[in-house]
């Protein structure tokens, strides 16, 4: 006769951990302030897998593919998804990649103020903070310099300049080195000296010669010395329009002066005349 079966029941464990495979990604190097992922699990045993996602050190949080992430920093970021199975079984896949700040910061200046020159500047970039800016200023063809806003060129500052319009300029570094084109603004220089007048060709201190010839010629800060013009006068005589060769013809013996003085484009006069006393002596009676 045949006995009576025995029979015992046993458990199968799932130790098996998910299977995660990433598929869309950034690139490794890359200038996206953006990323997107894809992703996807299977588990051996066909269950339900539950999926969790985190950037960097941020808390693991419930996710779907695709995984959008936005306003990343110009730094190394790291995307994990995590995938455990209704046996608790968890596995997590990595990608690391860099995001780099390749974009120029833009310089805006914001305000002039006329008088001793005040300019006031501002910047702005796609990662680094307008008060993380660093800006570079310049007058002209000279070299850049650091600077801040507001930048005050003084009284003693623009009457070193040369008279005329100049152009400023400032341009704006962001905290990864990448400098951006420069704002700038002209300003003028108001020509408020006086030209030098000197006299190069006048008669000897002493003669017996009746006409006497003078050339003279002017220096300015800010006129072309052919772009000066002159008034002369004799012996205190009224300041006239004249040019270099001034010539007297028929002067009495005795002691005269001769006075002339340089007016610049800006008209501004040469208020200390170049100035030369000579003497005409009687000729002795034949």
């Amino acid at each position: 006769n045949l006995s009576e079966p025995v029979g015992r029941s046993w458990t199968v464990a799932d130790l098996t951990a998910p299977v995660i495979s990433i598929g869309e990604k950034p690139a490794a190097t890359t200038s996206e302030t953006t990323a997107q992922f894809t992703f996807s699990a299977s588990d051996n045993w066909g269950g339900a897998v539950g999926l969790q996602c985190r950037v960097d050190s941020a808390p693991f949080a419930a996710c779907d593919s695709p995984e959008s992430y936005s306003g990343l920093s110009p730094a190394q970021h790291t995307f994990e998804v995590r995938a455990t199975d209704s046996a608790n079984n968890s596995r997590v896949e990595s990608y690391s990649w860099s995001v780099q700040d390749v974009v120029d910061p833009e310089a805006e200046i914001t305000n002039v103020t006329s008088g001793s020159l005040i300019i006031e500047f501002t910047g702005t970039d796609d990662h680094t903070a307008p008060a993380d800016l660093r800006f570079q200023c310049r007058v002209d063809g000279e070299a850049y310099s650091p600077c801040s806003s507001p930048k005050t060129y003084s009284d003693a500052d623009l009457a070193a300049m040369t008279p005329g319009v100049h152009t400023f300029q400032v341009r704006a570094i962001d905290e990864a080195g990448n400098v951006g084109d420069p704002d700038s603004r002209s300003f003028t220089v108001a020509d408020t000296k006086a030209p030098e007048t000197t006299i190069t060709g006048q008669p000897t201190a002493t003669t017996t010669n009746t006409t006497a010839t003078f050339t003279f010629t002017g220096s300015d800060d800010g006129t072309a010395v052919t772009a000066l013009t002159y008034e002369c006068s004799l012996d205190n005589d009224v300041f006239a329009a004249c040019t270099s060769q001034k010539e007297y013809t028929g002067l009495e013996p005795g002691e005269h002066t001769f006075q002339v003085r340089a007016t610049d484009e800006a008209d501004n006069t040469d208020d200390s005349p170049a100035s030369y006393t000579w003497t005409i002596d009687e000729l002795p009676p034949p």
